[in-house]
């Protein structure tokens, strides 16, 4: 039969057109009737923004600088050699007869000691007859000397220290000290230190840049005093 003959190709060809059409309307009827299914699930909760804590503030640094100078003046038994003792106490005398502020002394050997308060101001032979009771002997506790003078001087107080060693006595680790010098900055004074002896230079010099001020040595410890001329010392008790 010439109609069959012909009608079964063009079926065999429509067959996979048929098909796809078939399993399309399939899947859209199935699309269909799962979509109210997921749309009846509710929407998890949005996760809530969690700011950041704030970064603290570093601490702030005074403003205003005192006139007050703390001397921290070592006696351990090495001062006693050629009359470094005897000379420093000098350069204290007259730093306190140029001085527009107060001068306090703290000593330090074994341990540390307040010599001069910070309420006190004294004349030169007052001061004097203060200094002579101090006498050299026993180890240097830099630390120790730092410790008293920050928390026995005012706000803002410039800290002059005066050493011929390395520290050798309580806490002596460059870290320990390096906070303290630190602590003067922060609080708006600034750390001077002069050494008699290149033995305290390892020590001092570090401090001192902390700490914001300079650092001098000096040799010949009848020259101590000289110091004071130094342009670098101007600034010491509170000049700008």
């Amino acid at each position: 039969d010439w109609s069959s003959d012909v009608a079964l190709p063009i079926w065999k060809a429509r067959m996979p057109k048929i098909l796809t059409t078939v399993l399309l309307a399939i899947v859209a009827g199935f699309a269909a009737w799962l979509s109210p299914v997921f749309t009846d699930i509710p929407s998890p909760p949005p996760v809530p923004i969690v700011e950041p804590p704030p970064l603290a503030e570093p601490p702030p640094r005074a403003t205003t600088r005192s006139d007050h100078v703390t001397v921290v003046l070592d006696t351990s038994g090495s001062m006693s050699d050629r009359g470094k003792l005897s000379y420093a106490k000098q350069l204290v005398r007259t730093l306190n007869l140029r001085s527009h502020g107060s001068v306090s002394v703290v000593t330090f050997s074994d341990r540390a000691q307040t010599v001069v308060s910070a309420d006190e101001q004294l004349d030169d032979a007052a001061l004097a007859e203060r200094l002579y009771d101090v006498t050299d002997g026993g180890s240097s506790n830099l630390y120790e000397g730092l410790r008293v003078a920050i928390e026995t001087s005012p706000i803002g107080s410039d800290v002059l220290v005066l050493s011929d060693g390395a520290a050798n006595a309580g806490r002596t680790t460059p870290d320990a000290l390096q906070e303290l010098a630190g602590r003067i900055g922060t609080n708006g004074g600034r750390l001077y230190t002069v050494s008699l002896s290149p033995d305290a230079d390892s020590a001092l010099v570090p401090l001192s840049r902390i700490g914001g001020g300079v650092h001098r040595l000096v040799e010949r410890p009848r020259d101590i005093v000289s110091v004071l001329d130094d342009n670098a010392f101007e600034t010491l008790g509170g000049a700008q």
